[in-house]
């Protein structure tokens, strides 16, 4: 049980730096959006590239954010049928949606992660000149965020089924 609430631990810095890092990338886009803006307006010159970084990051806040939502607890729930339902349908509805989250975000890494080494040997980039964008850190971040998501989700289920042993769970 300790090395399962160490395992929690890590989990949880390693969630709650990613989001850190999406808040320092969403703040650094903000600086280019406004720098960008500023150019059109005082040189009427657009910043280059800027369109194409902000399209990519969004990609990389989600990945990066979607961890520590789903370990905060931060998802959606309609709860109405639920808590009419008692404890039983509860344990059982957080059971099937925690199973089907893993198999999600498990479907999502196994075939993203091909796309990581066919992005990292044919060095791929999107984009012209002067702004180029690798496409292999994109992908890394992707499977990354789907590999967190996907212990979360298993983490989850564990407890889940640990919580089982409540009595008012199986009364």
């Amino acid at each position: 049980m300790r090395f399962l609430n160490l395992l929690n631990r890590l989990h949880r810095l390693i969630a709650v730096g990613m989001s850190y890092l999406s808040s320092l990338f969403l703040i650094i886009i903000m600086i280019f959006i406004v720098l960008d803006v500023l150019a059109r307006l005082l040189l009427s010159s657009p910043l280059a590239g800027v369109p194409e970084i902000v399209k990519f990051s969004i990609v990389l806040f989600l990945w990066l954010q979607i961890t520590y939502l789903i370990h905060s607890g931060g998802l959606i729930r309609a709860t109405l049928i639920t808590d009419l339902g008692g404890p039983r349908l509860r344990w059982t509805v957080d059971l099937v949606s925690n199973l089907l989250g893993l198999a999600f975000f498990g479907l999502v890494l196994y075939f993203c992660y091909p796309e990581l080494g066919k992005a990292f040997t044919r060095n791929s980039f999107e984009g012209e000149w002067p702004v180029r964008i690798p496409l292999w850190p994109i992908w890394g971040i992707i499977n990354f965020g789907a590999l967190m998501s996907s212990i979360e989700f298993l983490r989850r289920t564990i407890v889940t089924l640990l919580a089982w042993r409540c009595s008012d769970v199986r009364a």
